[in-house]
């Protein structure tokens, strides 16, 4: 029997690894307590962060709420590609498992993020796992990333797919965008810590949610009828 779905294109940070907590959280605590010290701003708590993330594009948020000036982004830039390069986040148990398993069934990896590729690219070898494509983030070029459908797009005409063989998993809005706007799928994820501030959003946009990556595997792997 067939697989549910002939291609996933999944999110990197907080779907398949756990990062946000061990990378990107502590980079962005790291400048702000060093940077916005004595300025009319409010550190953000962990899930105050992905409530951000999910209300904000990142780079308007620092622009336009913690106004940090040119000098101040490069660094703020700077900052957090040193943490990504140099931190290893694990991924969440059961999900390398899960990737391995579906692609012995016949499925397509894709791996959408806002994470560089070449980060993404780099946890996968550590595991020994190589997805199909990868889109990571390019800076100045947002268009080829999400919320856009560039990515979605180039796998439909790569694997000569339908809308119906594809489905997003991610945790946060552009990913869910992206799908809405390329009318597949959208499964949320839920297991990540912090997500307590937009869960109620993640339900409402989604047509699937999971709370463990195990419901997750079972739920892709799990043959339909033809």
């Amino acid at each position: 029997m067939p697989i549910r779905y002939k291609c996933i294109v999944i999110d990197h940070d907080d779907t398949t690894v756990d990062s946000t907590p061990s990378v990107h959280y502590p980079a962005y605590l790291d400048f702000a307590n060093s940077v916005m010290k004595g300025r009319d701003y409010k550190i953000l708590s962990l899930q105050e962060w992905y409530r951000m993330l999910w209300d904000y594009d990142y780079f308007e948020y620092i622009r336009d709420v913690m106004k940090l000036n040119k000098e101040e982004q490069d660094l703020e830039y700077k900052l957090w590609i040193e943490y990504t390069a140099t931190r290893h986040p694990q991924m969440f148990p059961g999900f390398l498992e899960m990737l391995i398993e579906y692609k012995k069934q016949g499925g397509i990896v894709c791996v959408c993020s806002h994470s560089h590729a070449k980060d993404i690219k780099r946890h996968y070898e550590e595991h020994n796992f190589t997805p199909d494509e990868i889109f990571g983030s390019v800076r100045g070029h947002p268009e080829l990333c999400k919320p856009y459908t560039y990515p979605i797009d180039t796998i439909k005409e790569k694997y000569h797919l339908k809308p119906s063989d594809i489905v997003v998993i991610d945790d946060l809005t552009p990913g869910f965008t992206m799908a809405k706007s390329a009318g597949v799928d959208a499964i949320g994820v839920l297991y990540g810590e912090g997500h307590e501030l937009v869960e109620d959003d993640i339900k409402k946009v989604c047509k699937y949610v999971f709370n463990t990556v195990s419901d997750l595997s079972n739920f892709l792997l799990n043959p339909v009828e033809p």
